[in-house]
């Protein structure tokens, strides 16, 4: 295994998201709003517009903007982003409904990388060093984590409610049949089960992900990396290096490598797997590749 690399984080947060997962709707309904109003989540009018109370309000903004979705451009004045008018409102939006799965493994992805917004999100899914915890166990792995890189200490209760909403944005414990929009749409992705204080991550082929948004992640995870500007990058950095897709998607070793031998077709070739002398690499043949060009392919073939 190659040694882990991560960059300290320039901020951490446990909160905005006022206790609540964003559900179904919200996302499109924030995003639309903000096209309509750029104040509107600083407005008197934000609870009639949105009709949830003030808390539900900020947390769609919260939401809306660590999914990177829209953005801050003055003082309580918000606009959509490149990401968030493709997906929601040009042409009518790529997936303005968050019907597809590769839209759903995406927001995961752009959430679990987000350290300075979403810390124990990024904790959860780059750093946690085992697949099994307890509410307690990651709240003491957390703290003991921002006590090494030099932060203060956050309020352990605001770590605590961090986690639950972490817990709850992929795992339901009590379906509810008449309120699915309840839930959070990344509970789709099947990667938390348990009960109320045992939790465990699911690593496993994740066959719901698309090839093309894993590839997506590929390219960033190299535009991320000590090797971007090489032309090979290792195997075990994308297994087991922090925002990664092996750790980020939860991939366990076999099944990163079976997507990894169709990169070439599904990026035109512009990276490959090799395995030359037991060396297990990702050639790079086109550094100008972007993550989005793939992206644009799952939508336009979907």
């Amino acid at each position: 295994m190659t040694t882990e690399i991560t960059a300290q984080p320039s901020s951490i947060n446990f909160s905005g998201h006022e206790t609540f997962p964003f559900r179904f709707s919200w996302l499109w309904k924030g995003i639309k709003a903000v096209n309509d109003n750029p104040k509107i989540f600083s407005s008197q009018e934000s609870i009639i517009k949105f009709g949830v109370g003030k808390n539900m309000v900020n947390s769609i903004r919260y939401w809306c903007s660590t999914l990177g979705l829209v953005e801050s451009i003055a003082p309580g004045h918000h606009v959509p982003t490149e990401r968030g008018r493709k997906l929601f409102l040009d042409d009518g939006g790529l997936d303005p409904y968050l019907e597809k799965s590769g839209t759903l493994w995406w927001l995961h992805w752009i959430l679990a990388n987000n350290e300075e917004r979403a810390t124990t999100w990024y904790f959860t899914f780059n750093l946690l060093p085992r697949t099994e915890f307890s509410r307690g166990s990651l709240r003491d792995a957390i703290i003991h984590w921002i006590s090494t890189i030099g932060y203060r200490r956050p309020a352990i209760s605001s770590v605590e409610r961090d986690i639950d909403c972490m817990i709850r944005t992929y795992w339901t414990p009590q379906r509810l049949d008449s309120e699915d929009s309840l839930s959070c749409p990344l509970t789709e992705l099947n990667l938390l089960r348990g009960t109320h204080d045992r939790i465990r991550l699911l690593r496993g082929p994740q066959p719901s992900l698309p090839d093309p948004v894993f590839a997506a992640a590929v390219v960033e995870a190299y535009q991320w990396s000590p090797w971007q500007h090489t032309a090979t990058m290792p195997v075990e950095y994308l297994l087991f290096n922090p925002k990664s897709p092996g750790r980020v998607f939860l991939l366990d070793d076999t099944s990163l490598i079976d997507r990894l031998y169709r990169l070439e077709s599904l990026t035109d070739g512009a990276m490959t797997y090799d395995e030359t002398a037991g060396l297990r690499q990702v050639l790079i043949h086109n550094r100008s590749l972007s993550s989005q060009t793939l992206l644009d392919r799952y939508y336009r073939r979907n």
